[in-house]
């Protein structure tokens, strides 16, 4: 591969991570904040799992 086409690679997935986040924070947004305040330690172990999924 040479490398205009890696960095079209490159931005092509920069902007499929960004669309990501962005249903990521607005699901996130969803969740009342009571919900949230409960299991304070629930969303960052959450977050690792999906990171670093199990198989």
């Amino acid at each position: 591969m040479d490398r205009e086409k890696v960095e079209i690679e490159v931005k092509e997935q920069l902007v499929e991570i960004k669309n990501l986040a962005d249903e990521i924070l607005k699901e996130l947004s969803d969740i009342p904040d009571e919900v949230l305040d409960q299991y304070p330690g629930m969303l960052s172990q959450h977050l690792q799992d999906m990171q670093y999924p199990t198989l």
